[in-house]
């Protein structure tokens, strides 16, 4: 059965659990991140650097499923997603049938795990210097210009997620997209044109 097809599981749970676990950890980290910034006043950073650390966990474990249950397979990426650039100036563009992702869906996924990856090992090299229940603080460990850079970069980092979640949402709630949205919220796949036909 194609994914194609109505009913298909389109996502295993562990995909999907992943999926909303990464994502409501890393609204958690967004709004304990600029709320203070924007005067709402409440003690954050425990907050912050735990839902960073369920954040790196749900990664870890997206990671070992990629690499000893599901295989690269369905995102990387082929010559034949090439095609897909002839929908941009074709409007009667088919894509390729039987593939579970289109080259854009491709692209956001390494572009996002590359955003992801990159505030999540800033983050983390942030949190030396905290005092968690794993390790006492050490700020001497980089130099003050080095802190500067990670501070950047994880604030940078942190903008790009916010627009790449922003582009993800806006995507996810397009009409010719919601049967994408409901196989990640149910599993179950139906394609449009198996809806009208």
């Amino acid at each position: 059965m194609s994914a194609s097809e109505i009913g298909a599981p389109r996502h295993q749970t562990a995909e999907r659990l992943f999926h909303w676990l990464m994502a409501v950890a890393i609204l958690v980290c967004v709004f304990t991140a600029f709320l203070p910034i924007v005067g709402v006043d409440f003690e954050w950073v425990d907050i912050h650097w735990i839902a960073g650390f369920v954040l790196t966990a749900s990664i870890v474990f997206h990671l070992w499923r990629v690499f000893m249950v599901l295989g690269l397979s369905d995102m990387a990426l082929h010559r034949q997603d090439l095609t897909d650039l002839k929908g941009i100036s074709d409007p009667a563009f088919e894509p390729i049938p039987g593939r579970k992702y289109d080259l854009g869906q491709k692209l956001y996924h390494w572009g996002i795990a590359v955003v992801v990856l990159a505030t999540v090992v800033s983050g983390i090299l942030m949190t030396l210097k905290l005092d968690t229940p794993m390790w006492d603080r050490d700020p001497g460990l980089f130099s003050g210009q080095a802190w500067g850079l990670i501070y950047a970069g994880h604030g940078l980092a942190a903008l790009a997620l916010i627009f790449m979640f922003l582009l993800h949402l806006y995507f996810s709630l397009l009409p010719e997209h919601r049967d994408l949205l409901r196989a990640m919220i149910r599993s179950k796949y139906v394609s449009m044109d198996k809806r009208h036909s």
